[in-house]
């Protein structure tokens, strides 16, 4: 679908539960629309070349490029990712560091546990077999393929009681170099690459951990 949507020309997005005849109170309303929680619309918003937003009575709310400030606002999403017409999108991407990319999915939901890490691996450019009835184990899997791929060590800044997160059994007894969920790299959306001159420490995965 990441594909699908990067060679579109333009696409539409119909906002089901937006209700109004005015723009200006559309815009206003634009970020409590539920297909701003759901998983994998966060492809559909970054990947199409153009984007534009209409109201459940089909009224223009706006195109992506022109409510790109306001839509990195409320999603985390970087402005540079939401103009017009980027013609190579991971490459934009790859500017966001790997902490950057996992903040996005913080709020969002999916009908299947499996989805919110598959819903990403266009977003990090990597492939893994989709299993599903795997659970949870999907998420760990997609971090151990992103390892294998990047040097970048931001995806270990994530906390166990993210700000505003009141930690839960699970989360108190877990153990490892990895997050076991999204949510731990909330408040984490301002950790960024920094260009040092050196090359990274690597990093990799064996049989007795990283």
């Amino acid at each position: 679908m990441f594909r699908w949507y990067a060679r579109s020309e333009i696409c539409y997005v119909f906002l089901s539960d937006v209700f109004s005849w005015c723009r200006i109170e559309a815009k206003s309303q634009l970020h409590k629309s539920r297909w701003f929680t759901r998983g994998w619309t966060l492809q559909e918003l970054i990947t199409p070349h153009r984007l534009s937003f209409y109201t459940s009575n089909w009224t223009s709310i706006g195109s992506r490029n022109k409510l790109r400030d306001r839509i990195a606002f409320h999603t985390g999403v970087g402005a540079n990712l939401l103009r017009d017409n980027i013609t190579h999108i991971h490459r934009e991407l790859n500017f966001a560091s790997i902490t950057q990319r996992m903040s996005w999915v913080v709020d969002r939901h999916i009908t299947r546990g499996e989805d919110l890490a598959y819903s990403l691996l266009e977003i990090f450019d990597i492939h893994m077999p989709l299993l599903y009835g795997e659970g949870k184990q999907a998420f760990i899997r997609l971090q151990e393929e992103i390892i294998r791929h990047n040097d970048d060590h931001s995806i270990f800044a994530w906390t166990l009681c993210p700000p505003s997160i009141l930690p839960t059994p699970a989360s108190a007894t877990h153990t490892g170099m990895l997050a076991s969920s999204p949510s731990l790299f909330a408040g984490s959306g301002d950790v960024v690459s920094v260009e040092t001159g050196e090359d990274s420490r690597p990093f990799y995965l064996t049989n007795r951990g990283i």
